[in-house]
C-alpha cells in the first residue's frame, strides 16, 4: 500500500526565492551601475536590507546626496530607499 507524503515547502518556494534573490541582484548591478555613470558619485554603495535599498558613502554637496536618490527611484525593482549619504 502506498503512503502520500506532503510535498517539501522547500521546492516548492524555490523558483520564488530564485526570482526574489536574482530581483535582488539585478537591482544592484543596476544602482551600482547607476551611480557611477555620474561624476560624483561614483564611490556611492549601495546594498538591500529587508526589501529596501541602503545607499552610503560621502558626496560632495545636498544636491548630489539627492540626485543619488532620484537616479535610483527611476529602476524598475527598487521601492523604498535609505539614503545615509553624507554630505563633506
Amino acid at each position: 500500500m502506498a503512503t502520500m507524503t506532503e510535498p517539501s515547502t522547500t521546492l516548492f518556494h524555490a523558483p520564488r526565492l530564485e526570482r526574489l534573490r536574482a530581483r535582488r541582484v539585478s537591482a544592484h548591478a543596476q544602482c551600482q551601475t547607476a551611480l557611477a555613470r555620474r561624476n560624483g558619485l561614483d564611490n556611492v554603495s549601495c546594498h538591500s536590507v529587508d526589501g529596501k535599498v541602503v545607499i552610503s558613502g560621502k558626496v560632495r554637496s545636498f544636491y548630489l546626496k539627492q540626485l543619488a536618490q532620484e537616479i535610483l527611484r527611476k529602476i524598475d525593482g527598487i521601492g523604498a530607499i535609505e539614503n545615509r549619504l553624507e554630505v563633506t
